[in-house]
């Protein structure tokens, strides 16, 4: 089981040729992410954006990537918009109930009413299975006896196997598919193809790549990343730098740290520290980014 914070890029070796070949990266025990199809590449944003000056882009590599880097950090997010990934999944439902929340993509799945149910249940693996998270109340997170564990998924693959043989038996005796399938679990695999511009994407992996998603939808969203990294390389390490791995400060938190900092650093009042931080910083950071950076502080 990957761990809580698995780097996307480890979670599944895969060549270009094997995205645009359409191959599924497989994920969990019956479900796989898999490319349909795109519009746009890391240029497209920064074309979008410039309609407003008519500045050529793909001239100069290095005024582009401070262009990107500029427009991500600033919250100038809607020529992100522009660039559009199209995948198919096969998730268990619950799964698909959780994606189905992001509704700024488009969605086709398939149904239960025109065709059979696949024969495929979600098993969890057993160092998966976990007690109720002491902290948050909607999550998973202590360590249970291995015979409980057992237990459970030996009861999970029972059920399971009992609502199949069910489901079958109603089809056999011609009930309709439409009422033949309320009983099936969630643990039933589902398919449909998710549509979003490249913004929404990465709202939806800031959430489902976070520690506290869910398991099974942040494997999920690290096989998305990994196709979004092989797509958009550029726009991915901005999302990465500015967000993925960023923090925001409230208000009370900032002004802690500012006097903290004040307090450490031995200077005299706001002015000082600002000066001190800029020496300290030296260019570490662009100009532009350290004049951001104490702006962040109030300073």
């Amino acid at each position: 089981m990957p761990t809580l914070n698995a780097d996307p890029s480890l979670f599944y070796p895969m060549t270009v040729e094997q995205v645009m070949n359409q191959e599924p990266i497989p994920v969990l025990d019956h479900g796989y992410v898999r490319y349909i199809a795109q519009l746009g590449d890391d240029l497209t944003p920064l074309e979008a954006a410039r309609m407003s000056t008519g500045n050529p882009t793909g001239v100069d590599p290095a005024k582009d990537a401070s262009t990107r880097d500029f427009l991500w950090r600033n919250a100038h997010a809607t020529p992100f918009e522009m660039a559009v990934l199209q995948v198919e999944v096969q998730v268990p439902i619950f799964v698909a109930r959780e994606w189905h929340r992001h509704r700024t993509m488009s969605y086709n799945e398939f149904s239960g009413r025109y065709a059979e149910m696949p024969a495929l249940y979600y098993q969890p693996d057993l160092e998966r299975v976990q007690g109720q998270s002491q902290t948050n109340k909607q999550a998973s997170g202590t360590e249970l006896d291995p015979g409980i564990k057992q237990r459970f998924l030996s009861s999970l693959a029972e059920d399971q196997e009992a609502i199949r043989s069910h489901y079958e038996g109603y089809l056999e005796d011609g009930i309709a598919r439409e009422l033949a399938r309320i009983n099936l679990p969630l643990s039933q695999y589902t398919r449909f193809r998710a549509q979003a511009n490249l913004r929404n994407w990465f709202h939806f992996l800031e959430l489902r790549m976070a520690p506290n998603a869910q398991y099974e939808i942040r494997v999920y969203a690290q096989a998305i990343a990994r196709l979004i990294q092989h797509l958009w390389p550029a726009t991915w390490a901005v999302f990465e730098e500015h967000t993925l791995h960023s923090a925001r400060l409230s208000r009370t938190e900032r002004d802690l740290l500012r006097s903290l900092l004040q307090e450490a650093l031995g200077a005299e009042d706001e002015s000082a520290l600002a000066a001190t931080l800029s020496d300290r910083i030296g260019t570490a950071l662009p100009a532009g980014r350290k004049r951001e950076l104490l702006a962040k502080l109030g300073l």
